[in-house]
């Protein structure tokens, strides 16, 4: 996480230009549970790892082109998501949003109605633009639509192009090395559908009681982890896991 006074930071402190004022709606669809899920809750039977601790709530707010948002996802959650016994261990929930604003219809320009009759609403502008709202939208699709196994590689992918490239070319590049179907992650970011899971994100991202001002945000479950931000992912997972914990534990204790 890049320091508040860092003026690259992925901060709230953006400007929303001329004829909007911020608003906020959505409605969050739940996601479906995957076979990962169903195959970590069998194997945690297996250990009894049935009670408090047995997996943790992790929840990752982030969005696509932020650079502290790369970082992280590209080497903190990458780290632990490779290492099958932590995957196991963990409850993933990604919210690809961040510092975007949700911009009410009554608040647009006559202009920008004129010049946008087909656009939804509220509107969605994103912190880093255009490119980064699509990207969100891509994301938003896969995590709606496919199995965890699929997805969680899937954004893995996309992120590791960093800035360099944009949406388009790092999910197209990255369906087509997984197999997936990149016409429906299409038709899912160009429809309303699309439109509303990234609402749905955004409602949930600006909620007042969550308290964020900045991505990326990690909750551990349920309550903001700045260890996890700061290096340490694996090490507040850990923490949030009873025994027997995974092998990786023993190795962030020894170091710690």
């Amino acid at each position: 996480m890049a320091a508040m006074s860092s003026p690259g930071a992925c901060l709230t402190t953006w400007c929303v230009f001329l004829m909007f004022s911020l608003g906020c709606s959505g409605n969050t669809k739940p996601k479906r549970r995957s076979l990962l899920s169903k195959a970590a809750t069998a194997r945690n039977s297996e250990l009894h790892l049935d009670g408090v601790g047995a997996t943790a709530k992790i929840e990752v707010y982030y969005e696509a082109l932020c650079p502290d948002s790369i970082e992280f996802i590209d080497k903190s959650l990458r780290v632990a998501w490779e290492d099958t016994e932590l995957r196991g261990r963990m409850s993933l929930h990604l919210i690809p949003f961040g510092n975007g604003q949700l911009i009410k219809e009554d608040t647009v320009s006559k202009g920008y109605h004129f010049w946008h009759p087909g656009a939804g609403y509220p509107l969605v502008m994103c912190q880093h633009g255009s490119q980064e709202c699509l990207g969100n939208k891509i994301q938003a699709c896969a995590i709606a639509d496919l199995e965890e196994t699929v997805y969680v590689p899937f954004l893995l992918c996309m992120i590791a192009y960093g800035t360099r490239a944009g949406p388009e070319l790092s999910s197209y590049d990255c369906g087509q090395r997984l197999g997936i179907d990149m016409a429906k992650v299409k038709d899912c970011a160009s429809s309303r559908r699309g439109h509303e899971l990234l609402l749905g994100y955004g409602q949930r991202s600006l909620d007042p009681q969550l308290g964020r001002k900045y991505v990326p945000f990690i909750m551990v479950d349920g309550r903001h982890s700045d260890a996890a931000e700061k290096g340490d992912f694996i090490g507040a997972l850990c923490g949030a896991l009873g025994a027997p914990k995974p092998a990786a534990c023993s190795k962030v204790s020894a170091q710690g």
